[in-house]
């Protein structure tokens, strides 16, 4: 059973967490862009919106409709090719471009770059979303000076009101100029609209392919080691640990426990990447694993399903026990390194776990240390909810993202710190928990992750265009292309960003 299937049945489609769902009575799985124009226009119409779904990964409502609407599956647009050199500038003929259709999942594109002697720039922490999906809800990595998902996009193929079908390019794009249409896609060369549909949640139509600039293979070592919190600080706020890795990410124990390694702090656990360009002539046993016991127990899905129903028990029978297991956990995740393909690295595995966690995550300005600062004000805020028996169930986690052009990205014009505070799904206090944090990090100015929880933005308290700076240009630009709401959704509604 494919994963489209596994989130639709019996006409119901749900995400992942099966916290959003939706009926409807007319789902489509095209092969091809002409399928795409053909529901397109009957969905107009009939006065009906449609939208596609990916794998569901999304904890918002970002991808839903009203009921009795139209739906795609794009699990048969799963295809990955090289692109004709003969339609691009010079200057881009040797460049690794893939053009890749809007059904094909993470793993599956890693699979096929391999094949093809590229690797993915960056990517999330798990593999199974869309490559649609991720995008057009800005799923990110880490590492201050590694563009999210979206950062690839070279030019997108996308099937839009009417029908049209439009390959949309920066305005100095990668195709020749002497290009008009590139096969049955005509070629829109502007900035503005290149940049808003790069994260487009879906609202400007229905994405057929993109053509994606990846890298020429390389390879990536990763170490995770254990610090106190108050020895990391200095580090982030010298940029010291963050300018000498590709990439960096932290988790941190909101709890400090009395009777251990660190008795008086916090502890972190620090994960560095370091980028290798040529492959490893032989490896060490040991590198070949992030932690051996960890990482074969991590990958079973027995071993989730164990993990997930304890946590979830423990959380609700004894939830003073999660300081303790939190602390655990992250000591269980330290290695001495671990050397592989660039792809292999970056995804972190545990998918069973990750998939029932439902988390809030809030993207903060790098340039100055504010998020220090919130960070020191979650673990206060943990230590409130400690009071009413309210316990956090997994580490604070910490990326970096390079700063972005696409309109509605957190990272808009400017590299960005993501704080998330992922909770196990249905464990004890999980909304209160989440809810407290985001608000705590909206107030100290942070613009959340579409794709994440951030249902408090419906709130009159919160101005979304104040929030999102480059909102104002993509609305303006989204309704030329969705000029009667035909691929708006519930949540763009509830946002009010129509």
């Amino acid at each position: 059973m494919s994963r489209f299937d596994r989130n639709f049945k019996n006409g119901v489609w749900q995400n992942t967490i099966k916290k959003h769902s939706i009926r409807t009575d007319h789902y489509f799985k095209p092969t091809n862009h002409d399928e795409i124009a053909e529901i397109i226009l009957r969905a107009e119409r009939e006065n009906k919106t449609v939208r596609a779904v990916g794998s569901g990964h999304s904890f918002s409502n970002v991808a839903l409709i009203h009921e009795h609407n139209f739906l795609i599956l794009p699990e048969k647009l799963n295809k990955v090719r090289k692109v004709a050199q003969l339609t691009l500038k010079e200057k881009y003929q040797e460049a690794p471009f893939v053009w890749v259709q809007s059904g094909v999942t993470v793993k599956s594109l890693n699979n096929e770059l391999t094949n093809l002697g590229y690797s993915i720039t960056n990517m999330g922490g798990i593999n199974h979303q869309t490559i649609s999906g991720a995008i057009s809800t800005g799923t990110h990595g880490t590492g201050v000076n590694v563009p999210a998902i979206h950062g690839m996009i070279r030019a997108i193929q996308i099937v839009t009101h009417g029908g049209q079908k439009l390959q949309v390019e920066r305005t100095k794009g990668i195709s020749k100029k002497s290009l008009i249409y590139n096969g049955d896609f005509k070629i829109i060369r502007d900035d503005d609209t290149f940049h808003a549909m790069m994260v487009s949640l879906g609202a400007f139509g229905i994405i057929y392919a993109y053509i994606l600039r990846v890298e020429h293979e390389y390879w990536l070592k990763e170490r995770n080691y254990i610090l106190p919190w108050a020895e990391v600080k200095p580090l982030l706020a010298s940029r010291e640990l963050l300018n000498k890795f590709r990439g960096v990410k932290l988790l941190i124990n909101p709890y400090i426990l009395t009777k251990g390694k660190s008795p008086n702090d916090h502890t972190c656990l620090i994960s560095t990447y370091e980028i290798e360009y040529s492959k490893p002539l032989a490896k060490k046993f040991g590198d070949q694993f992030r932690n051996f016991i960890g990482s074969i127990l991590g990958n079973l899905k027995i071993v989730g399903v164990m993990g997930y129903a304890s946590i979830k028990k423990c959380s609700s029978k004894h939830p003073d026990k999660m300081p303790r297991l939190i602390e655990t956990a992250m000591r269980n995740l330290q290695d001495k390194g671990y050397r592989d393909t660039a792809h292999k690295v970056l995804f972190q595995g545990g998918e069973y776990i990750k998939e029932r966690a439902y988390d809030c995550e809030v993207a903060f300005d790098y340039k100055d240390d504010n998020y220090i600062t919130v960070i020191d004000e979650l673990i206060k805020n943990a230590a409130i909810l400690k009071n009413n028996n309210l316990y956090h169930n997994s580490p604070i986690g910490i990326r970096y993202v390079k700063r972005s052009k696409a309109s509605i990205a957190p990272e808009f014009g400017r590299e960005v710190v993501y704080v998330d505070t992922p909770m196990v799904l249905d464990s004890n206090g999980e909304v209160e928990i989440i809810e407290s944090c985001l608000k705590l990090m909206l107030e100290h100015g942070g613009i959340p992750h579409w794709g994440k929880f951030n249902k408090l933005l419906i709130r009159d308290e919160y101005d979304t265009d104040q929030i999102h700076p480059g909102l104002k240009k993509w609305r303006n630009l989204m309704r030329i292309y969705n000029p009667n709401g035909t691929f708006t959704s519930l949540f763009m509604e509830e946002m009010k960003i129509t």
